[in-house]
């Protein structure tokens, strides 16, 4: 896969304020009674004999997925000595910085019709504005749920990868639907119970080590990254109004990482596999 090295900063301040954004069954069947056979029967109700029974419950539908070919994953770490874990801190200990500012997070395998379709539809709503389209959107191969973003010493790294050793993280993530109302951009949130369940893994994973940003709360699809005006606005609006409800699913647990923030996607290494 190709380089993300020269993609745009993608991953700086990843965590928004959560802002809100400001605006943007049926009745039980008739029933009557029957006539007892005594006095003292009370009354029984019944169905009359026109009301159809109750459907069977359905049986959950498993996602569509796409073929193998057509995954879009996370890249593959460069080769070579940058992957060690000497090598690959010290590109961020520069300036007497013995402390770089770290990326942990957590990649899927977009592998679902559901999911790809959604991200089909956002660009097209956003067709009247490619360069917005082309800065904000995240790319393909960035897009992450950030664990832990904050500076950390090469032993507290050594550590995080020794806790990832034996972990069994959640097979998928599932997604709530449309975007979160905040007002920085366009997020995708976390179901209740993937977001309890990935919270409870990052604790496992930092142990000891607190501070930092991310609340395993969302996947950032679109970002201002800076961006003001009309166009912008007009541009998000667009895209929150199409994908409004969109049943967004859920996609396998690929991996989780880690990176120094602001090297490329591919310049990572990886703690866990699924």
């Amino acid at each position: 896969m190709a380089s993300l090295a020269a993609a745009i900063d993608v991953d700086a301040d990843d965590t928004p304020t959560p802002r809100v954004v400001r605006g943007t069954g049926s009745s039980a069947a008739p029933l009557e009674l029957e006539s007892s056979d005594s006095e003292n029967d009370a009354p029984r109700a019944k169905r009359r004999r026109s009301d159809a029974p109750p459907p069977p419950a359905q049986a959950a539908v498993a996602p569509a997925l796409l073929p193998t070919a057509e995954h879009v994953l996370p890249p593959d770490p460069v080769d070579g000595a940058r992957n060690s874990f000497e090598s690959f801190l010290s590109e961020g200990h520069h300036n007497g910085n013995r402390k770089p500012e770290c990326l942990v997070y957590l990649c899927c395998r977009e592998s679902t019709e559901g999911f790809r379709a959604g991200l089909a539809r956002c660009k097209e709503s956003c067709d009247e504005w490619p360069h917005i389209q082309d800065k904000c959107m995240q790319r393909d191969g960035s897009r992450h749920i950030s664990f832990h973003k904050g500076r950390l010493s090469a032993g507290q790294v050594r550590e995080i990868a020794e806790r990832c050793r034996g972990l069994s993280p959640p097979t998928e993530v599932a997604f709530g639907p449309g975007f979160n109302n905040w007002s920085a951009g366009n997020y995708i949130g976390l179901a209740k119970s993937s977001r309890d369940a990935l919270r409870a893994l990052k604790e496992e994973i930092m142990g000891p080590i607190k501070g930092g940003k991310a609340n395993c709360d969302h996947l950032s699809l679109y970002r201002k990254r800076g961006l003001k005006g009309p166009d912008v606005d007009a541009a998000f609006a667009s895209v929150r109004r199409a994908m409004a409800g969109h049943d967004w699913g859920s996609l396998p647990v690929h991996s989780i990482r880690i990176k120094i923030m602001r090297k490329g996607y591919d310049e990572c290494k990886v703690l866990l596999s699924v």
